[in-house]
């Protein structure tokens, strides 16, 4: 037995050794034509920002998104007194076994106070929605008469970079876009391989609470969120747009700029809300004026770098890849035909979203991601505790990301002083509780309906990601910083549990 252990020690050693000597494989997703729904476009983020090109020829759609971008507030309704009134009666129908009228009582009282989520429509209501930043539409000309030719859209998982490249006549179009990992901001270059081709002209748009306008050669768009109590505490948020060209001309109208005859242009963007940096309007020029003092290629390289620390930690070769046939063919083929290389494309895939999507610094991934092309997302784009948020953290030990579980572990603990108000107001207990579903503005409280919102797991949940942490670290300081919180909603249970026939249960 220890024979064998051995040699497949030595096995595994040498097949490291031998991947070690292997160059790093090319990934990426690649399509011969634009995206023709959201669903198809590429997503890019750096945990923070992120954008969404179609890829178009002639008027590209870029969708921008800030993992910020909250509507709504903190809700005082939300702990409705009279529910714990009914608690004993639901207690003694249950034990009674008259369970459709415990069942109804529970659908008639046992809900939090006011709106709750809306149904899922809360954007205008104190519960909030995850929303999209805005839209920006680049409307591109060319020579008239030149035909397409040689389309391709790809997303390099390697770099976080996708490109659009297409021959238009004689003439090779290339897009290159950034969400900078190491700069913080948004880069879209647009260049060609003949001088004074690029021409184009660019908006800002959003379809509700925005203020657009041009000043000094630069777009801005502003605005603030709905508060859900009709009052001045929305997220207020700004996103401003410049334009560093070679060659060519730049003028500007009231609401675009236009681009003529440019060798090559860089379009740069930073964005941010006060929701955690009371600073924003500062950070949207500091961020813009540190970019406009780098070239484009020292931006890539410096995003490139920052990206790779993380993605590069884990390698799965499990053949080569295909990288001429495009991702959508080879999904379709996957369904009959055995790829393991395309199977290991789709698990770095995981991998970058995670990347992308929250960084250690930032909010938890939500619904969304961070990623909507909604201002009222489906199910406001919140924070399901009853799986989906969960689902979102499985790969963060296991596939070497444990810096980006920061966000969710930070998230838990800080849901815990509204946890505690929810269970004395709901349960007459001790400690504190999370029912189906949170936002930014913590909520704790049972949803609208109890037929799904009274399920009150979603703290405990999620403390199995605190724990999660540490079974990998073995941190003892940090167990003794979580241990509160652990044991916190541990006593929710304890003590909200009634005895039936000798057992406790809920």
């Amino acid at each position: 037995m220890k024979r064998s252990i051995i040699s497949l020690a030595l096995a595994a050693t040498a097949l490291l050794s031998c991947n070690a000597l292997q160059p790093v494989q090319e990934l990426a997703l690649r399509y011969h034509s634009p995206a023709s729904t959201w669903e198809e476009t590429l997503p890019l983020g750096n945990g923070r920002i992120g954008m969404m090109p179609d890829g178009a020829v002639y008027t590209e759609h870029i969708l921008l998104n800030d993992i910020t971008m909250w509507s709504g507030s903190e809700d005082p309704e939300a702990l409705n007194p009279e529910a714990i009134n009914y608690l004993p009666e639901i207690r003694e129908l249950l034990l009674t076994g008259r369970n459709l009228e415990a069942q109804k009582m529970m659908y008639d009282h046992f809900r939090c106070g006011g709106e709750g989520s809306a149904f899922g429509n809360g954007k205008d209501a104190p519960y909030g929605s995850f929303q999209m930043l805005g839209d920006m539409h680049i409307t591109y000309t060319y020579p008239q008469g030149d035909t397409i030719s040689n389309y391709e859209r790809t997303l390099s998982l390697n770099e976080a970079v996708p490109t659009t490249q297409f021959s238009m006549g004689n003439t090779t179009y290339t897009r290159e876009y950034l969400t900078s990992h190491a700069n913080d901001l948004l880069a879209v270059r647009i260049s060609a391989d003949k001088k004074q081709s690029v021409s184009f002209g660019v908006a800002l748009s959003r379809s509700e609470r925005a203020a657009v306008s041009v000043r000094e050669n630069s777009i801005w768009m502003e605005g603030q969120l709905n508060d859900g109590h009709d009052g001045d505490k929305g997220v207020r948020f700004l996103t401003k747009m410049t334009i560093v060209n070679s060659g060519g001309r730049l003028t500007a109208s009231d609401s675009s700029l236009t681009v003529s005859e440019a060798d090559e242009v860089v379009i740069l963007i930073s964005t941010s809300t006060d929701m955690v940096d009371k600073e924003y309007l500062t950070t949207v020029d500091h961020l813009l004026a540190e970019a406009k003092e780098r070239s484009y290629s020292q931006l890539k390289k410096d995003h490139t770098t920052a990206y790779r620390e993380k993605f590069d930690r884990v390698e799965l070769n499990l053949g080569a890849q295909d990288n001429a046939t495009p991702t959508n063919e080879r999904l379709a083929s996957f369904q009959a035909n055995d790829d393991p290389a395309f199977a290991a494309l789709y698990f770095q895939y995981g991998r970058y979203l995670m990347i992308s999507g929250t960084n250690e610094n930032s909010m938890p991934l939500n619904l969304q991601g961070l990623w909507a092309n909604q201002v009222q997302t489906p199910w406001n784009g919140d924070y399901h505790l009853n799986i989906n948020l969960q689902m979102n953290y499985w790969p963060a030990e296991v596939c070497n990301l444990a810096e980006l579980h920061k966000p969710l572990i930070d998230f838990t603990q800080s849901l815990v002083p509204s946890g505690e108000a929810t269970a004395a107001t709901f349960y007459g207990a001790e400690e504190w509780v999370a029912h189906m579903m949170t936002n930014l503005w913590r909520f704790t409280a049972p949803g609208e309906h109890a037929s799904w919102g009274a399920t009150n797991t979603g703290g405990a949940w999620l403390c199995e990601h605190l724990w999660e942490r540490y079974s990998f670290t073995q941190d003892k300081a940090y167990l003794e910083s979580i241990y509160p919180t652990l044991t916190g909603a541990a006593r929710f249970f304890l003590s909200s549990m009634i005895s039936e026939e000798g057992y406790l249960q809920e």
